[in-house]
């Protein structure tokens, strides 16, 4: 049986991480919510239900913090806690991101639904290279960064097309197989849309038609 001093000494860094939440929303007048993850630890499906909780007790139309530290993950988790964030804030609240580190991939994406963000010299938005998270039948998780992988394609596809004696170059680009070429285009195309989409409703909703675009395209450039 483990008594009450043990769960206190067990549970004290979450009652710690909770006095502060407490206290930052009483200094700020907003509410605040914590969305960090380890390295390795992609958004994913699982965590719809604890954002869920974590949105129970936000009042309709409050003014919400978001403090977002993740590498990125899956775009369909993504569109949906951003879906439930602009609902809980509704047409009087507002939307903050404040991104002490990193938020990459399709955490860019879920930051581009803010109003408005907070970073500092040490915080890193990163590309929109959405990530695909695959089980394999040996029960390991497969994660690929999709537009690296479809520049590879094009890399070993201009090689081919430009020398096709190059053995090594036909070998790479054989590994290639077309229906996932296929499926991480579109990946890529609803990435664009829903950047364009949480831009616009976010922090262009206010004006700046069109200016979004450009942006979403930035972040789209691996190669920046």
């Amino acid at each position: 049986m483990v008594d009450y001093g043990e769960r206190q000494a067990f549970n004290s860094g979450r009652y710690q991480r909770q006095t502060m939440v407490r206290d930052l929303q009483n200094a700020i007048g907003r509410m605040l919510l914590s969305y960090t993850a380890a390295a390795g630890a992609p958004i994913d499906r699982e965590d719809i239900l604890p954002f869920v909780d974590l949105l129970h007790h936000v009042p309709a139309g409050a003014d919400i913090d978001l403090l977002l530290h993740t590498g990125g993950g899956d775009i369909d988790a993504t569109e949906k806690i951003a879906a439930m964030l602009w609902s809980k804030i509704g047409a009087t609240g507002t939307l903050r991101v404040i991104v002490p580190d990193y938020a990459k991939s399709a955490s860019t994406l879920l930051a581009l639904a803010a109003d408005r963000f907070v970073m500092s010299d040490s915080s890193e938005l990163g590309p929109i290279d959405v990530q695909v998270v695959r089980p394999e039948p040996s029960g390991a998780v497969t994660v690929t960064a999709v537009q690296h992988h479809l520049d590879a394609f094009k890399r070993w596809h201009k090689a081919c097309t430009d020398d096709p004696s190059d053995a090594a170059a036909a070998l790479l680009f054989a590994k290639f197989e077309p229906a996932i070429i296929q499926a991480y285009e579109s990946v890529i195309k609803r990435a664009s849309q829903l950047s364009d989409k949480h831009l616009k409703e976010g922090m262009f909703r206010r004006g700046h038609a069109g200016a979004y675009t450009a942006i979403t395209a930035g972040l789209l450039d691996t190669n920046r």
